[in-house]
């Protein structure tokens, strides 16, 4: 009798561990990913600002006048 308690114990704390576990990965995969798509929208903002930078340079360089170029 105190065998199968034993068991009976031994496998509802096995089980429970298992469920604990289950829950604990799906909570942490759900914050990686939240994580990840945050950072995936930084890199994006961060893009975008690296562009409008690049099209702005490329506008100053196209108004700047070469030497020799000028007027006539």
């Amino acid at each position: 009798m105190e065998e199968i308690l034993f068991k009976l114990a031994s496998e509802f704390v096995f089980g429970a561990v298992a469920v604990y576990l289950i829950i604990t990965n799906r909570i942490d995969s759900k914050d990686r990913e939240s994580k990840l798509m945050d950072y995936q929208q930084d890199l994006q903002s961060k893009l975008a600002k690296s562009v409008t930078i690049q099209r702005e340079i490329l506008t100053m360089l196209k108004n700047i006048k070469h030497p020799g170029q000028g007027e006539e």
